[in-house]
């Protein structure tokens, strides 16, 4: 009797828990979907972003509310800021601390630490943090994040805006790889990424081991993405081509066969 007593209590205790958290969660998504941000914001981000109208501002507002709100949602895991224009404004809220820190306390329960904005890299971290970014705002718009034919808002401001060093991206990455791929080499490699997987390339095939080989599989598979996941354009193509290559010279190299990729 005393061991069904104890389990039903563990159950109830469970289902409180669950209940309370849900409760939790639901009341930090409305706060961050409708908190003020501090005055003056706009103002400093206009100093940086002069090209910016009183609307364009509201719009990267709105897409920053969905980056914090997929830090919630993704159960405060780890996330990567795709944009540059959302970036730059929440550089400028933080500047805020004592408004920032406040906001934080109240959507997270602890402080979100400022992290530069990302396209998809060799960094398994980075990449892992887009993807929950990206399924989360897609959700947020109303897109099948495994199937998408448009971008989520955050993904598609700064092309939208036109912001100079921003990042852009394309939601259908199969016709993207076709598009480059009918162009050439040639057209790749002024991409970002192109040097740096070079120096990879040159960094882990020249180690000549099963490690390097392993290396290169496993950057491999991070830039071939998911169809579902946006790539920027004119990089993550370059880095694919590179790094294919590169993991048969490696296996060469070490005299592994490629099919040990597969581990």
């Amino acid at each position: 009797m005393i061991p069904i007593l104890a389990i039903a209590t563990l159950i109830l205790f469970a289902a409180l828990w669950l209940l309370w958290s849900r409760q939790l969660t639901l009341r930090r998504e409305a706060y961050i979907r409708t908190f003020d941000l501090p005055r003056g914001l706009f103002e400093q981000l206009r100093k940086r972003r002069p090209e910016l109208g009183l609307k364009d501002c509201q719009l990267v507002a709105h897409g920053l509310r969905q980056f914090f709100l997929a830090h919630l949602k993704s159960g405060r895991k780890y996330v990567s800021m795709p944009s540059q224009v959302a970036d730059d404004l929440w550089h400028e809220f933080i500047l805020y601390t004592w408004n920032y820190q406040a906001f934080c306390g109240k959507a997270f329960g602890k402080f979100l630490h400022h992290t530069p904005a990302v396209a998809l890299s060799s960094s398994g971290l980075d990449n892992a943090g887009l993807r929950r970014v990206w399924w989360h705002t897609c959700l947020e718009d109303n897109i099948n994040p495994r199937k998408s034919t448009r971008l989520s808002l955050l993904f598609a401001l700064d092309a939208k805006l036109g912001i100079p060093d921003g990042f852009r991206y394309a939601a259908d990455c199969k016709a993207l790889r076709e598009r480059q791929g009918a162009s050439g080499p040639d057209s790749l490699s002024t991409a970002p990424a192109f040097s740096a997987a070079r120096q990879l390339m040159v960094q882990w095939t020249a180690s000549g081991t099963r490690e390097a080989v392993r290396g290169l599989a496993a950057m491999e598979l991070t830039m071939e993405v998911a169809p579902e996941v946006p790539v920027e354009a004119g990089t993550a193509e370059a880095v694919v081509a590179v790094v294919a290559a590169a993991v048969d010279l490696a296996a060469t190299l070490s005299n592994v066969s490629p099919r040990e990729r597969e581990y």
